[in-house]
């Protein structure tokens, strides 16, 4: 299985991108990083809540892809001009690996509940996907559930996303 991916260089090597073909067979991507500092400063564990919900919604697009995830890092800051300012990151691991995004929004949301601190102010969080495989080789875990429902839900998800436009369909929980 054979993919095109397009490479963007920095600014210093021109605006030109290359092609390149990857082998999924034989390389993965190490990890998928969707993290975007906020406008807004957040003191409130919702408004932070949804931040990281959307976050992982958006980095479960691996789907497209078609590669799953096996670990999960979700992390939370405030300034870093600030003196004694509040910093977290946890991890989880994916069992089974998946790229559901209801799971991984779950589990990002989890790991916030954890990671909060009252009367803190948080500037940027972020969602980290790591362990990265094609869906067909993922190792699977014995005492996991299947939801045969995922597939086709996702399928309708992406068919509708795909036709009226991004963000159509989504978690509930993004806001």
């Amino acid at each position: 299985m054979t993919a095109r991916f397009a490479l963007d260089y920095p600014a210093r090597f021109g605006r030109n991108s290359q092609l390149q073909d990857i082998d999924l067979r034989r390389r993965t991507q190490a990890g998928l990083n969707k993290g975007k500092a906020r406008n807004a400063l957040v003191r409130d564990p919702d408004s932070l809540r949804e931040a990281m919900v959307r976050r992982a919604a958006r980095a479960a697009e691996i789907r497209a892809q078609g590669l799953v995830a096996s670990r999960i890092i979700a992390f939370a800051h405030g300034s870093r001009y600030k003196p004694n300012a509040p910093s977290a990151s946890l991890s989880a691991r994916l069992s089974p690996a998946t790229h559901d995004p209801r799971t991984i929004a779950s589990v990002a949301s989890n790991m916030m509940d954890s990671m909060f601190v009252p009367s803190s102010i948080y500037t940027k969080c972020g969602v980290m996907l790591e362990g990265l495989h094609a869906a067909g080789e993922a190792q699977t875990d014995l005492f996991a559930t299947i939801d045969t429902k995922a597939a086709p839900l996702l399928a309708a998800t992406d068919g509708l996303n795909g036709r009226f436009g991004r963000n159509t369909v989504r978690i509930a929980a993004e806001g």
